[in-house]
């Protein structure tokens, strides 16, 4: 708790210092906050206004940058009647959550050695004296809420791997692999390779687990959402191969290429299929 309220005046005061002089901010023009900023945006003027299609129209364009942290810039603009200096705060908050989980993860580590404490507040000194981090915190970029949610992920993974019977402290991980999928999908991989490694490296009878459950598999069951996946990987390689793709509908121009949205459905599908089984076999 000392260390959190310790992380929250610090984060203040970084609040503090940006709004004194905000405006170095938007010295370039070719930049990618502005395309962050003008996604919060347009989706705070569509919920202002009640314009509950324009909304979900705007929200389906997080694809090269997941919609997370432009759904936060939302929130603080509605909240804050547009004022831009509001849409750092994503950032500040993920500043705070990197300042405590560094601090969590680094007495994880040390775990039953004396003292933990020291460990952890050596890893809040330096990630608070971060100039980059500093910098990320009060922009309007992915970064600082992406390496919060980074550390919060790690921070997660030790207390589960501490209890492994705890599913709470499972929940927790998958929570806070999620949000950073949907934050940074990049950062996402990273860790979620680090964590499965880690996990394989410390069971021998791996490949005996992953055979029971490929046997646990009802493929009768699953054989429409196979059928219907397979006819996506189908499209999807079609238009790959054949390029750009459009037709008319309804009076629509509709374009098929690229398959973005169509890529998206199929990942969608598969892990439906997966947590089908899983919820099946447990």
């Amino acid at each position: 708790m000392l260390v959190a309220a310790l992380a929250v005046a610090l984060t203040l005061l970084l609040l503090l210092q940006f709004l004194a002089a905000p405006r170095p901010r938007w010295n370039g023009v070719e930049h990618d906050r502005n395309g962050h900023y003008s996604y919060g945006l347009k989706m705070a003027l569509a919920l202002e206004h009640g314009q509950l299609i324009t909304f979900f129209s705007e929200l389906e364009k997080g694809k090269t940058w997941p919609p997370l942290h432009g759904l936060l810039v939302a929130f603080t603009q509605v909240l804050s009647g547009n004022d831009w200096r509001a849409a750092v705060l994503p950032g500040l908050l993920g500043w705070a959550t990197l300042l405590i989980s560094v601090f969590i993860v680094s007495e994880q580590i040390v775990a039953r050695a004396a003292p933990q404490f020291v460990a952890g507040s050596v890893a809040f000194v330096f990630a608070a004296l971060s100039p980059a981090h500093r910098g990320y915190a009060i922009d309007f970029m992915l970064e600082s809420l992406g390496s919060g949610l980074t550390a919060a992920v790690l921070a997660a993974y030790t207390f589960a791997a501490e209890a492994r019977t705890s599913a709470n402290r499972w929940r927790l991980l998958a929570l806070m692999l999620t949000l950073l999928f949907f934050e940074k999908y990049n950062y996402w991989l990273i860790v979620a390779l680090a964590i499965a490694g880690a996990e394989i490296s410390q069971q021998n009878d791996f490949a005996v687990r992953v055979g029971a459950c490929w046997r646990l598999i009802d493929w009768k069951r699953l054989k429409p959402w196979i059928a219907l996946l397979s006819a996506f990987v189908f499209v999807i390689s079609f238009l790959s191969w054949r390029g750009p793709t459009a037709f008319d509908l309804f009076g629509r121009h509709v374009s098929l290429y690229p398959p973005g949205n169509l890529v998206t459905a199929a990942y969608a599908l598969l892990c439906l299929c997966v947590a089908l089984e899983i919820r099946r076999t447990r």
